[in-house]
């Protein structure tokens, strides 16, 4: 009897028990605000490599059915081809008002300000992050980790289709907060197991009140709106954690 109280306490628990667990925490999440760290380290043939260091702010708020968000990036990529190496500092502010994505960027004295129909990935919950993923890939529950001090669901995705060798993604680790069911990092690795992308949300405050204000915003003066809305029907923000098909992006 004793063994069999044991086997039920250490049962692990299925992705759908998980996930039920992770919608319902992110249901009674209000707003948060966080810090966004975002390192890219891609190793292309050679000595060749693509790689970026990106820090960022990150505001979030529910407004009924609407989700607000606001994005703020500062960094630098760097690219080597052979000899050529070329680095470069980028800015961007990304808001959305819960409906359109406005977007300004700025990265070597170009200035752009786009505008597209927002995207579902933004709400950081289990579903609307797997959804963009879920046709091409496996997921498995793994074992827990903690991130930044709390305890974390991990989702390992894989490709249903295997991945050639130079493939920069073979496996992905997304991280989901159990008190909040708020995704928090996503880590991809290539073939050896080296980690080529890692987002991850530090410092996050939850239901803290957040200005409306700070989901607004309008292109500088003398810089034109670049409108993608008849465009594309689904766009994703660009934000440095652009995914490949095999690897889901964090808010």
């Amino acid at each position: 009897m004793l063994l069999l109280v044991s086997s039920a306490f250490l049962r692990a628990e299925t992705m759908d028990e998980a996930e039920k667990k992770l919608m319902e925490a992110h249901a009674k999440l209000q707003s948060y605000t966080a810090r966004l760290k975002h390192v890219e380290n891609v190793p292309l043939t050679g000595t060749d490599f693509m790689a970026s260091d990106v820090d960022g702010t990150i505001e979030w708020k529910r407004k009924g059915d609407a989700i607000l968000y606001r994005l703020e990036l500062n960094g630098t990529s760097t690219q080597k081809f052979g000899d050529n190496e070329q680095k470069a500092q980028q800015t961007s502010t990304l808001v959305s008002n819960g409906k359109m994505f406005y977007t300004f960027a700025e990265q070597m004295g170009q200035k752009r300000f786009i505008k597209q129909k927002s995207d579902s990935s933004i709400n950081g919950d289990i579903r609307s992050v797997l959804d963009t993923v879920r046709e091409e890939n496996d997921f498995r529950l793994a074992a827990d980790e903690k991130v930044d001090g709390a305890d974390c669901y991990v989702i390992e995705v894989t490709p249903k289709i295997p991945p050639s060798d130079d493939n920069p993604v073979h496996k992905t680790l997304i991280y989901f907060r159990k008190d909040n069911g708020l995704n928090v990092r996503v880590l991809s690795r290539n073939k050896a197991g080296k980690d080529v992308f890692d987002n991850t949300l530090l410092d996050l405050k939850t239901n803290v009140p957040i200005d409306a204000s700070r989901f607004v915003l309008h292109p500088p003066p003398g810089v034109e709106i670049t409108d993608l809305t008849g465009i594309d029907d689904s766009p994703k923000p660009p934000n440095p954690d652009a995914q490949t098909p095999q690897r889901p992006s964090n808010p």
